[in-house]
């Protein structure tokens, strides 16, 4: 026991030590951190936006450097702003970096001037190139090699975007903007001598127009002929500058185009450009600067920065302006600015839609109905038929003779009764047509399940094919991001050109995927709509079902979903699920009432071969009025009406042989229905069974699928970094997200498929326990514990 407490003690002291040796360790670090003063030079106006940009400059450079470099920046003496020309530029230059650590040089301005000067007694960092060759900045091999100067640049492919962007919008006269103080930074000669490249490539007419930050009033120098615009980089324009500019081009109708996101989230057309280019560039910076404090040259320092190249649209401008874009466009594209108000509906709001405005359900209620019109038109065979007559004739003069009572000219009224006294036929009518009546009321009841069933799939179908699309989508982007990183393996020569060709090829791939899954998704949608008589928007989307949904938990915590963890239970269930079935599903009980008919049926041609037909008669008949010759019959007593009452029986002795056809005939029909009967019987048991078993499967598949889907996340971003460190080849990493791709295709559509599997076994048993009532509910769940008592 006393070792043990040494021991203690000893650790206890060592503890102590390195707590206070760290703490000491911290103190001199923070005593000795070396002090950076900040300058930056910039093209902007001074405004809350632009400084707010600055200090996330320095923000990022503090954090990259860590705690032994002390980053400080004045706002009031170490930035430079609005710098309109380069003489100004170089002046601001000579006078900060006599007091200055580091500068930033933030505009195409300021960069050039800076750039000029080729001394640079301080690390020096340009932001804002637009296109080394055109500015005339030093460029050799991706580097400046100059002491204490490098730069950042965005590498764009100007004739490739403007090539998309005739592919979008199909233009013949197009207008560049550009920021007329930054135009002075760039070489004239070469920059004619882009714009003939760009014109002879395109194939088009190309205007250049100078705009100032403030002041739109150069669009009215565009000509008339203009169909479409490229906005330059516009440095110094605000977010509200770029909104009005981009109102005025959507007022024109004018299809824009940009290279900046920025511009695309305040209202520019398109752009390509990646997510987060900007933030990307100042990562960068902060590395530079870290590296060049640490006595890294900046003259070996690689300018190039490459972004996924993603196409942006701005939804809201589009619309405006009604460009048509290809299907490849609308399924591939990321859209900014688009409007969030398409209708969503859940599955109990379809469901309500179905049943009002399914044509299927709609046409077979009026099958009920007609089925009742039959029901009432067979018990008439069995009401009086009473009907009235009135005859009225004229003979020639010739032919009267009063003592037959024939007038010239006669009036006479006639009521004649009918009355069945017995029939078997017209009281079987009756009989069969009642059960024919219940047999479509149950027929009915059977499609409308069916329909909520069939809706219930097209449901799920569009679920399936939303979570396909977010998939593919997503791998998409990790495409993209791998090609980066080839890119960036190839120019570090640790790969070949061929897994550039190789990662282009899975991103062209992909692509149509993409498309096939949006184009999958829409057929959903439409098919979904038709089963509800397209009652729906044209766009709408429906709410998604996961595990925490009500619908989910209905299902999973019921009290048959208790019972199904094991074999003997599970066998117990499906017997009564069975016996539910058999009892209750509307098919049997429309094909029971069928079985009714028939035996009735074959009962009333068994009759007919001894019971008579009875039935009464009765007429009376009244002269209302005579005229003309041989009218008068008075003197002839003859009386004005007349009646008569008389009972009828029929018994047919031969009828063609039709009774004992029709006997023949009923026994036929009859077997046939047992028959089917048992067929059903076994449909409804397999199908129990079957669903049954499937919602087993898949209530596990969940949790499995889960777990699976999240390794294989794992292992792809593992290899992925092994693979951007050159630790795996292509093959590899294709592998792993191939891996990744189709689990978390799986888990997505696991919960989709064990409701299906539910809903399955519920349409069997023929009880959607969704449209039950609480007290059938608690029916259904009273009977099973009682069965489970007493099987």
């Amino acid at each position: 026991m006393k070792t043990i407490s040494t021991n203690r003690n000893q650790n206890t002291i060592t503890m102590k030590r390195v707590i206070i040796t760290t703490i000491a360790v911290l103190f001199n670090l923070a005593a000795i951190a070396q002090e950076v003063n900040l300058g930056i030079i910039t093209d902007f106006k001074q405004s809350t936006e632009i400084d707010s940009i600055l200090k996330n400059f320095a923000d990022e450079i503090s954090k990259t450097t860590g705690p032994a470099k002390q980053v400080q920046l004045d706002f009031n003496k170490g930035v430079s702003y609005g710098v309109e020309n380069l003489d100004v530029a170089q002046k601001e230059y000579k006078r900060l970096s006599e007091s200055k650590d580091l500068i930033i040089l933030f505009g195409s301005i300021s960069v050039k001037g800076g750039s000029d000067l080729n001394q640079f007694p301080v690390p020096t960092i340009g932001l804002g190139v637009i296109d080394p060759s055109l500015q005339d900045l030093p460029y050799d091999n991706g580097r400046t090699g100059i002491q204490n100067f490098t730069y950042i640049w965005a590498a764009k492919d100007i004739h490739k975007e403007l090539s998309v962007f005739q592919q979008i919008v199909p233009f013949e006269n197009m207008a560049i903007l550009v920021n007329s103080s930054s135009a002075s930074s760039f070489n004239q000669e070469k920059g004619q001598q882009y714009l003939d490249s760009l014109e002879s490539n395109l194939g088009a007419k190309i205007q250049v127009i100078e705009i100032k930050n403030d002041d739109n009033s150069a669009l009215a120098d565009l000509d008339s002929n203009t169909d479409a615009v490229y906005v330059s980089y516009l440095q110094g324009k605000t977010a509200d500058q770029l909104v009005s500019l981009a109102d005025e081009l959507k007022a024109r109708e004018l299809p824009s185009f940009s290279s900046q996101k920025f511009h695309v989230n305040n209202g520019i057309m398109a752009c390509i450009s990646d997510q987060n280019d900007f933030q990307q560039v100042i990562r960068k910076m902060g590395v530079m600067v870290d590296e060049a404090l640490n006595g890294e040259p900046m003259s070996e320092m690689v300018v190039n920065i490459n972004f996924k190249e993603d196409l942006f649209l701005n939804a809201r401008t589009v619309k405006e302006i009604g460009v048509p874009l290809s299907f490849e466009v609308l399924f591939t594209a990321s859209f900014v600015d688009e409007e969030q108000d398409l209708p969503v509906y859940s599955m109990e709001s379809l469901m309500e839609r179905a049943l009002e405005n399914n044509f299927g359900i709609k046409i077979s209620n009026q099958d009920v109905s007609l089925a009742i019109q039959d029901a009432k038109l067979a018990k008439t065979a069995v009401l009086p038929y009473l009907d009235l007559g009135i005859n009225g004739r004229q003979v020639n003069e010739r032919s009267t003779f009063v003592l037959l009572d024939r007038p010239e000219r006669l009036l006479a009224g006639q009521v004649n009764l009918d009355q069945v006294i017995y029939s078997e036929e017209a009281l079987a009518g009756i009989k069969i047509a009642y059960y024919l009546q219940k047999a479509q009321e149950s027929a009915t009841q059977a499609e409308i399940l069916q329909i909520y069933f069939n809706t219930f799939q097209e449901y799920f179908a569009v679920l399936v094919a939303k979570a396909s699309l977010l998939i593919e989508t997503e791998n998409l982007e990790n495409l993209k991001t791998n090609l980066e990183m080839a890119r960036i393996r190839v120019s570090s020569g640790a790969a070949s050109q061929a897994e550039i060709l190789r990662w282009e090829s899975e991103v062209s791939t992909t692509n149509q995927k993409v498309v096939e899954a949006n184009t999958v998704l829409t057929n959903a949608k439409f098919r979904l709509n038709t089963s509800l008589a397209n009652t729906l928007e044209d766009d709408y989307d429906i709410s998604d079902i996961t595990v925490d949904d009500q619908i989910y938990k209905q299902f999973s915590q019921s009290t048959i979903a208790q019972f199904i963890d094991n074999p003997s239970d599970l066998d117990l269930v499906a017997s009564f699920l069975v016996q539910e079935s058999v009892n209750n599903n509307p098919n049997k009980e429309a094909l029971l009432q069928q079985i009714n008919a028939v035996e009735r049926k074959n009962l009333k041609d068994k009759r007919l071969l001894y019971t008579p037909k009875v039935g009464l008669q009765a007429q009376m008949a009244q002269v209302l009025a005579r005229g003309g010759a041989n009218s008068n019959t008075s003197d002839f007593n003859i009386p004005n009406n007349s009646w008569s009452v008389g009972v009828g029986v029929s018994f047919p002795i031969f009828a063609a042989n039709q009774r004992k056809v029709n006997r023949q005939t009923s026994r036929i029909q009859l077997e046939q229905l047992n028959n089917s009967k048992a067929q059903l019987d076994q449909e409804l048991e397999l199908a129990v069974k079957s669903s049954l078993t499937n919602t087993v499967a898949t209530s596990t598949n969940i949790e499995f699928s889960k777990v699976a889907s999240d390794n294989a996340e794992a292992n792809f971003e593992l290899v992925r970094d092994q693979y951007q460190l050159g630790e795996v080849n292509i093959t590899q990493l294709i592998d792993a997200q191939q891996s990744s791709l189709g689990a978390k295709l799986r888990y997505s559509v696991a919960i989709y498929e064990y409701l299906q599997s539910q809903l399955q076994l519920e349409f069997s048993v023929g009880f959607f326990s969704m449209f039950a009532t609480g007290e059938e509910i608690q029916s259904f769940n009273r009977r099973f514990l009682e069965y489970k008592v007493n099987p």
